[in-house]
């Protein structure tokens, strides 16, 4: 009898050590869940970040290609002007 209440006694011991151990790592799950979701919104956020950013950058780039070729034709026109003053004055 007194080996069979030792028994119990260990293996009640053991199952309550294994339901700690259980609870423990629920909830380290739980944490861990949490931590990655987290990680997944600031992942979104942040590639909604850069597809913007890169949109506004095509955006500036074709501004800037824009002003250049404004500016090459305006430098053209000032070239064109300079002639037919000079041509006149001639």
């Amino acid at each position: 009898y007194e080996a069979v209440r030792s028994d119990r006694n260990l293996y009640s011991k053991n199952l309550i050590e294994s339901q700690e151990e259980i609870a423990e790592m629920r909830r380290q799950f739980k944490i861990k869940n949490h931590q990655i979701e987290q990680l997944k919104e600031e992942i979104q956020t942040k590639d909604h970040s850069l597809v913007k950013e890169h949109f506004n950058h095509h955006k500036v780039e074709k501004e800037k290609e824009q002003l250049k070729n404004e500016l090459t034709k305006i430098k053209k026109q000032i070239v064109s002007s300079e002639q037919i003053i000079a041509n006149q004055r001639a």
